[in-house]
């Protein structure tokens, strides 16, 4: 009975208290509030909204709005496109390549600058300062560049740099994909100067399985046993090292001239150290 009088004064437009805030309300919806005074259904979903209810138990839509406009579809609506899922961000990667991106340029740069004429005289004559054009470098000569920096700061006895700039190298090099005996002995010292010297052993122990007399593995090998305490491995490193010097310069390897130095003093010292023992 009372329902059907509610009813009946409701078609009349005869205010009833809200069920939510108490004020008189004549429609479907209150004016203060927005709840539902009545029966109705949500104008998103089609959910049946209980009376008092402000927002739509099934998807959240206000009990007062509107129905979409024809071809809009539910979830295409601001409170739907905030709810949908974000696809994830690659920003974090985007910036850690970019950075290293910076820091190869910033090395290159700065190795022109030091290089000075010899830079002018490689790229032709320009009437001032060489410039690097990193993108034209093909990636092994940009591992070149950053092993020779690595090597100069160690031997400047600039030790937080070099680690610095070893540990970047190492990226470059373990990008190249195979590599050969000049390769593997560069990233075995750049290892070896980041203090990875499993790495390093790897390294040399790859070149001399695919030539035992090969005198860049020789050497590398022979260091990492220095570094490790190895008296008795570097000796007999060594002394296989001279025995092969000879025949192994007259191959005349492009590795042997690049690393000439390297050849010449680690020969000079395992010479000094078997002519002490």
């Amino acid at each position: 009975m009372p329902k059907s009088t509610n009813a009946s004064s409701r078609r009349r437009g005869t205010p009833t208290p809200c069920p939510n805030c108490g004020a008189p309300a004549a429609g479907r919806f209150c004016a203060e509030c927005g709840a539902i005074i009545g029966e109705a259904s949500c104008a998103s979903c089609g959910a049946i909204l209980t009376p008092g209810a402000k927002y739509c138990h099934e998807c959240g839509t206000p009990a007062g709005a509107g129905r979409p406009a024809a071809g809009v579809s539910a979830r295409s609506r601001p409170e739907a496109r905030r709810a949908a899922p974000q696809p994830r961000s690659n920003l974090t990667w985007i910036l850690a390549a970019a950075a290293f991106v910076i820091l190869v340029v910033i090395f290159a740069a700065q190795r022109a600058g030091q290089e000075g004429p010899q830079a002018t005289a490689a790229g032709g004559a320009m009437g001032g300062a060489g410039a690097v054009d990193i993108a034209s470098m093909s990636p092994r000569e940009r591992a070149s560049r950053l092993f020779d920096r690595v090597m100069r700061l160690q031997t400047q006895g600039k030790t937080d740099s070099a680690t610095f700039f070893a540990s970047m190298a190492l990226g470059v090099y373990e990008s190249l994909g195979p590599l050969d005996a000049d390769l593997r002995y560069d990233y075995g010292r750049i290892a070896e100067v980041g203090g990875n010297l499993d790495i390093a052993q790897a390294q040399a122990d790859s070149i001399l399985l695919q030539s035992p007399d090969h005198l860049l593995g020789l050497i590398l090998a022979s260091s990492v046993a220095a570094a490790r305490n190895q008296d008795d491995r570097v000796a007999a490193l060594n002394s296989r090292l001279l025995a092969a010097e000879a025949a192994q310069l007259a191959t005349g390897l492009q590795e042997y001239v690049l690393h000439r130095t390297d050849i010449d003093a680690a020969i000079a010292a395992a010479r000094r150290r078997q002519a002490g023992a």
